[in-house]
């Protein structure tokens, strides 16, 4: 029964994300930890330069098996070691989302900014951590912009 119920949710989270206009990434499944919309099925990351002068913007854009809720805190955390060797971190749990899209944004300060950054993005409830997803984010060598995938 329980295999039963578990295969009907992922063909109706796969279902309804085609629906929304997003593909699963191969191989993802809905696992049993908590609610669909704690599943993180897979997304990028950017970093680039700005929005303010002397910043530099790592942005997350992440595809959940369902939209975003409430109770639900999406994490997204940059780690790096700044050009002077030193560890900096820096978090956020603001986000933005629109269906089974969700996005966060952190700043670092360009003084400080290597050419790659760590980022790990989390889903928890009441300080549960449900799923979780981590790359490396890069420059790849252009001024100004650079990325990585997260996978399911």
């Amino acid at each position: 029964m329980n295999k039963t119920i578990a295969r009907l949710t992922l063909a109706v989270g796969v279902g309804v994300a085609a629906l929304l206009g997003t593909t699963p990434l191969a191989g993802a499944t809905i696992d049993a930890k908590g609610p669909d919309c704690a599943e993180i099925l897979g997304g990028s990351g950017s970093y680039v330069l700005g929005p303010a002068a002397g910043t530099r913007t790592v942005t997350t854009d992440l595809t959940l098996a369902a939209p975003a809720c409430a109770e639900i805190t999406y994490t997204l955390e940059v780690t790096y070691t700044t050009l002077t060797g030193t560890a900096a971190r820096v978090s956020t749990t603001t986000y933005s989302a629109v269906g089974n899209a969700v996005q966060l944004a952190v700043t670092i300060p360009d003084a400080d900014a290597p050419a790659t950054v760590h980022g790990v993005v989390t889903t928890a409830k009441r300080a549960k951590v449900l799923d979780h997803s981590e790359t490396d984010i890069d420059i790849d060598g252009i001024p100004g912009s650079g990325g990585g995938s997260y996978q399911g």
